[in-house]
């Protein structure tokens, strides 16, 4: 096996693959809500639904934003 062939994740300890885990399944719980209700949600929807908090909500939306995965309505919109 070559250079390229080899991949390094580097050392990570418990805490931190426990923290990555948690991560992964609340944008999960958040990207399935938002399947489920098969329309645009709001913020406050979200928080209902998930019952997650509004900052987390927040952070993890706009990293899918960023990704494409989700598309932010401007207040309002229908």
């Amino acid at each position: 096996m070559n250079e390229v062939d080899t991949l390094d994740f580097g050392e990570t300890s418990k805490k931190d693959q426990g923290s990555e885990n948690s991560s992964m399944l609340r944008g999960i719980t958040i990207l399935e809500s938002l399947v489920g209700l098969r329309q645009p949600a709001s913020l406050a929807q979200l928080m209902q639904i998930t019952k997650m908090p509004k900052a987390s909500l927040h952070r993890t939306l706009a990293i899918f934003e960023e990704a494409g995965l989700v598309v932010r309505e401007p207040c309002g919109g229908s």
